[in-house]
């Protein structure tokens, strides 16, 4: 989160927003109030300040009887409880929330289409190369031959030799990544001039607007591998950076995936700290080299269902334990 946002959380007026909703009894450091979604009287409780540092709202009712209708697990911070008792969406939340706070809201751009670098003049489809062409067998090595008819090459100047992947942020262009065809190739990627790979993140093609699960990976092709499964995916390029966070929130998800490569593990609780207010957040036990495009679909799929709920950072140090990392 960024300092505005967290100062209109710290100075939100939680009671005089709650009251519209339900009965309260008591507001100390701890509010407690019927629960507006179970009606369970005197079941909600909201910490004002919780161990994790922001407040948090808990309904006994919910959280342990099932009481309610799949809204809600029971336990979620004061954002996620706003939007779902207001039912807008998280930009709406936000205005509301820096609204009734007081504190103005910072100025937020998604990345233009206008700024960004179009495809390069001399790219030519990859849908028109034989299926034997270098570029067709590296995507279909790697999970990814949904994207032939999304992509370009190039041959001869900056990006020779290079595979084209147009990049998205929810529809809106963005730029392209150039992608070395061969392991040789260094770097890795070339991106178009002016993208902006700081703030925005790339949305992987097929992605619903009804899916609230979403994971973060670290690149475009990574975010690929899950096309077939029920899941949303973004990539970072290259790594996961703060100015990031509300790129990821404004997509709204309810659940976190953290599929980083395992050499960015002990940058997952700075990160995940970022989100902890806003979705639940899951750590896949990923080992040694392993990234989702090493993993394919099926392998992503395993560790999708055996992901580790993180909560604080003890959990991750616990599972980073048991899978041999350290923070």
């Amino acid at each position: 989160m960024g300092p505005e946002l967290d100062k209109a959380i710290a100075e939100f007026p939680i009671r005089s927003w709650l009251e519209k909703f339900t009965r309260i009894y008591s507001a100390g450091n701890v509010i407690y109030a019927d629960c507006p979604v179970c009606l369970g009287k005197k079941r909600l409780g909201i910490y004002r300040t919780s161990r994790l540092g922001f407040p948090i709202a808990v309904c006994g009712r919910c959280k342990d009887g099932g009481h309610n209708q799949g809204r809600w697990t029971g336990s979620t911070t004061l954002p996620s409880l706003v939007r779902l008792l207001e039912g807008g969406s998280w930009s709406q939340t936000f205005k509301l929330i820096h609204s009734l706070s007081g504190v103005s809201e910072p100025p937020w751009e998604r990345p233009a289409e206008t700024k960004a670098e179009k495809i390069p003049k001399d790219a030519f489809p990859l849908s028109s190369l034989q299926p034997d062409a270098a570029a067709i067998q590296m995507l279909q090595r790697r999970h990814a031959a949904h994207l032939i008819s999304h992509s370009y090459l190039v041959i001869g100047g900056k990006y020779h030799e290079r595979v084209i992947f147009p990049c998205n942020y929810q529809g809106k262009y963005t730029g392209f990544e150039a992608k070395g065809t061969f392991p040789a190739q260094d770097p890795k990627s070339l991106f178009g001039t002016n993208m902006e790979t700081q703030q925005a993140v790339y949305t992987a093609v097929g992605n619903r607007d009804d899916c609230q699960d979403l994971v973060i990976t670290e690149s475009v092709l990574d975010a690929e591998t899950f096309h077939t499964l029920p899941t949303n995916a973004a990539g970072c390029y290259g790594s996961f950076k703060e100015a990031q966070v509300e790129s990821i929130i404004r997509l709204g998800p309810a659940r976190i995936y953290w599929f980083l490569d395992a050499d960015a593990w002990s940058k997952l609780w700075p990160a995940i700290c970022h989100l902890l207010p806003f979705a639940e957040n899951y750590v896949p036990p990923m080992k040694g080299k392993e990234d989702p495009n090493s993993l394919g679909p099926d392998g992503c799929w395993n560790y999708l269902n055996e992901s580790r709920k993180i909560e604080a950072e003890l959990d991750l140090i616990g599972f980073g334990l048991e899978l041999g990392r350290d923070l």
